[in-house]
């Protein structure tokens, strides 16, 4: 069975993008900012790369924990609209397909359960080696 991706409005892009730059700069992971939302680290990551609308209350909330006025989120001009939009284009839709699955869905909120942000990188690293790894069965 495919799943059908909804292709990302452009302001969804705009929008989620501005999040995630605000999210770095802060060297915050979604994770974290997962957790202070009460949203699972999927969410967040539907959220920036515009595949969820952020409705007004929860952008709100974004801001607040980003530490940014709420205009910052909306701030567009007509070259950040397009980079947004271009480097956005190049996500691999499978890894969108992903998102949806019950194996994505479990680790999420497997991963949103440990709260010690250093076990939860180590996490990551060791994901990350795994799938590294050449000589897995």
């Amino acid at each position: 069975m495919k799943l059908a991706v909804r292709k990302p409005n452009v302001i969804d892009l705009a929008i989620g993008g501005r999040i995630r730059e605000h999210r770095r700069r802060l060297g915050m992971s979604q994770p974290e900012l997962a957790h202070s939302l009460g949203v699972t680290a999927q969410q967040v990551q539907k959220y920036e790369v515009g595949l969820s609308r952020v409705g007004s209350s929860r952008l709100q909330q974004i801001a607040k924990k980003l530490h940014v006025p709420i205009s910052s989120l909306f701030e567009t001009s007509a070259s950040s609209t397009r980079s947004v939009t271009e480097s956005t284009a190049s996500i691999d839709t499978a890894i969108l397909a992903w998102l949806g699955t019950p194996e994505c869905i479990e680790l999420n909120r497997a991963f949103k359960q440990i709260a010690d942000a250093k076990i939860r990188r180590r996490v990551v690293a060791l994901i990350v080696a795994v799938s590294k790894a050449r000589d897995l069965p």
